[in-house]
């Protein structure tokens, strides 16, 4: 079957079927762009064992079928360009399984999400976020990570640590409670498990190393997570893209001297360790 045309020709999207592009956001999930002098939205989706797909939102009153995708590759690459979308828009997938059930399924790659209980993507625009943190990339650089101590603290995002009222807190918010604990705990590395959100409870961000994407699904960016982890002599924020990085520590580092216990203050999750 020959590959159809899509969007985005120069895309290398062989690199991510042999697991090697770490940027594979810029193609999948949903795009705000111009097409046919048109403004909309560029959904991609990678589902190889689909037979049918097609997008619902509120903009086509969540009716399957509405916008249906093209299969526009023999290895399960899915897209549909819609006209009149906009930013903060919800959606989600609807899927025709390989056994004919039908599912909705938020978006992988999506950039931001709605807010629990409520589990739909939105269309998010990302670019446009000023860091500011270059006084801590100057002195990473010239750090010696072989020969300083390592002492990761990983942790689930989503779990941590709950407000009194049970809702989660902002990524901003977490910021202010997480950055000056770690530091009087003696971590010199935060491994903070919040790529992939879990599509059935968004608030619970499934443990899952992957590239470190910008998420918006606890309603700050989690971009905001950086700046305070970057300040010269706090911990800095780290994702393992693949491997477990903290079973690698005695390859990459010594052992912090301060070995601190496991954290059991009330309220903070049992996944913190």
């Amino acid at each position: 079957m020959e590959r159809k045309k899509t969007a985005d020709e120069g895309y290398p999207i062989y690199l991510f079927f042999e697991g090697n592009n770490f940027e594979a956001q810029k193609f999948f999930g949903a795009h705000l762009l111009k097409r046919g002098g048109e403004e909309g939205v560029m959904f991609r989706l990678w589902a190889p064992h689909a037979r049918a797909v097609s997008v619902v939102g509120d903009f086509n009153s969540w009716l399957p079928g509405s916008h249906p995708m093209e299969k526009v590759d023999e290895k399960g690459i899915w897209e549909v360009f819609v006209a009149g979308l906009k930013e903060y828009d919800v959606y989600k997938y609807c899927v025709i399984t390989s056994d004919d059930r039908q599912v909705y399924k938020a978006d992988p790659y999506a950039f931001h999400t709605e807010t629990q209980p409520s589990n739909g993507s939105k269309v998010y625009q990302l670019e446009g976020y000023e860091w500011n943190d270059e006084a801590w990339m100057r002195a990473h650089k010239k750090a010696d990570p072989i020969n300083t101590a390592m002492n990761i603290y990983e942790m689930h995002m989503g779990s941590w640590k709950m407000k009194e009222n049970g809702n989660p807190y902002t990524y901003t918010e977490m910021a202010a409670e997480l950055i000056p604990y770690l530091k009087e705990m003696g971590y010199t590395h935060v491994e903070p498990n919040w790529v992939r959100c879990s599509h059935a409870r968004p608030a619970q961000c499934r443990i899952a190393q992957a590239p470190l994407l910008p998420c918006r699904c606890k309603g700050s960016t989690a971009a905001a997570l950086r700046p305070p982890a970057h300040t010269p002599g706090r911990p800095a924020a780290h994702a393992a893209p693949a491997g477990r990085i903290g079973k690698k520590c005695s390859k990459r580092g010594r052992a912090h001297p301060r070995s601190p216990p496991p954290a059991s203050t009330a309220g903070w999750g049992p996944s913190a360790r």
